[in-house]
């Protein structure tokens, strides 16, 4: 397990290529699931490339529907992003 989240029994792993249609890969899902856990699993490309929506896709198993605060599973918005952030205003939504 790459990362585990005990008070929602969710496993995330991160997989490289080895992984692809891994015969042992599929069985330890299954033990892992028997006990009562959810398994997502992400190729590492796809964590590096399309972060947000592997964070999204975390958030809806997890049953949340918001974002999480910038700095727990991201890294901090760029300087061009912070700008526009400020110019809207402190208690405006994104």
């Amino acid at each position: 397990m790459d990362f585990a989240c005990t008070k929602h029994r969710l496993v995330v792993e991160a997989d490289g290529g080895q992984h692809a249609e891994n015969p042992n890969d599929v069985r330890r899902t299954a033990i892992i699931e028997a006990q009562g856990w959810r398994v997502l699993r992400f190729w590492n490309n796809e964590i590096l490339g399309n972060t947000e929506g592997v964070i999204e896709t975390i958030l809806k198993r997890l049953g949340e529907a918001e974002t999480p605060s910038p700095g727990l599973l991201r890294s901090p918005p760029s300087p061009a992003v912070r700008e526009r952030d400020s110019t809207r205003g402190a208690g405006s939504a994104h």
